[in-house]
């Protein structure tokens, strides 16, 4: 491995963490109407969106690795890279997979610009993921630091899912937050309202009946404490519940 070039895109690492880090934030803050770098430095981003964004990348990497490991390894074993290239059949599987990426494009455009649902840039994202994957990997992008064809996509695929479903899953994380019960006590009293986050001079409440954001300076809140309904409800309710509105 060239010392040189895997400096070159290490170094892509620290741009690649705040644009994903920036497209959750205004996903999920941009769903309150709070413009949240106005209460954020360029060094909070990446610590304010990690967690979250953890919570979602691991399901990304895990369903990674399994394709690539179930399915990639059998693809590569009955059709090697190159074989039969030239056939026929080979050409008219090529053009069909032009369609079909075609149309998967087309499809994630319309999504994205002419429906409602904040579930839009997931089902987008989700869409438009396989082409852009592919067309990283054709670039030769990371080529010369990963020559193996099956480390490289095990890199590019989860790198490219979680870039463009970042903006997605910060608006369906605020659906969550305004639509679950939990209560939260601020310094020792019980509001109506409900925890959306806080930055290191602000902390921010979402108020559900009067559907406005409350934003306190750090300095005025001593204590938090969530209130727990008794009986929690099954994994995914969350979810669900996006799926359904």
């Amino acid at each position: 491995m060239n010392l040189a070039a895997s400096n070159k895109y290490i170094a892509l690492v620290a741009p690649y963490s705040i644009t994903v880090s920036t497209l959750y934030l205004f996903g999920y803050w941009g769903s309150f109407g709070v413009n949240i770098f106005e209460y954020v430095g360029l060094a909070e981003i990446a610590k304010i969106a990690l967690y979250q964004l953890m919570y979602y990348g691991a399901f990304v990497l895990l369903g990674s690795l399994i394709s690539e490991m179930f399915f990639g390894s059998i693809i590569r074993r009955v059709m090697p890279p190159g074989s039969g290239a030239d056939l026929p059949e080979a050409k008219f599987v090529r053009i069909l997979f032009r369609l079909v990426h075609l149309a998967m494009v087309g499809f994630a455009l319309y999504i994205a610009l002419f429906t409602e649902s904040e579930m839009r840039w997931i089902l987008a994202g989700a869409f438009i993921s396989p082409v852009v994957s592919i067309a990283v990997d054709r670039s030769g992008f990371l080529l010369e630091v990963l020559p193996d064809s099956a480390a490289r996509n095990a890199i590019i695929y989860p790198s490219v899912i979680i870039l463009l479903l970042a903006y997605g899953f910060g608006a369906v994380g605020a659906i969550a937050v305004k639509t679950k019960e939990d209560k939260v006590l601020v310094n020792q009293t019980l509001p109506e309202k409900g925890y959306i986050g806080r930055t290191s001079s602000h902390v921010f409440f979402w108020k559900k009946d009067s559907k406005a954001v409350e934003i306190l300076p750090e300095t005025s809140v001593t204590s938090l404490k969530f209130v727990v309904p008794a009986e929690r409800p099954p994994f995914g309710a969350d979810l669900r519940r996006v799926l359904t509105r």
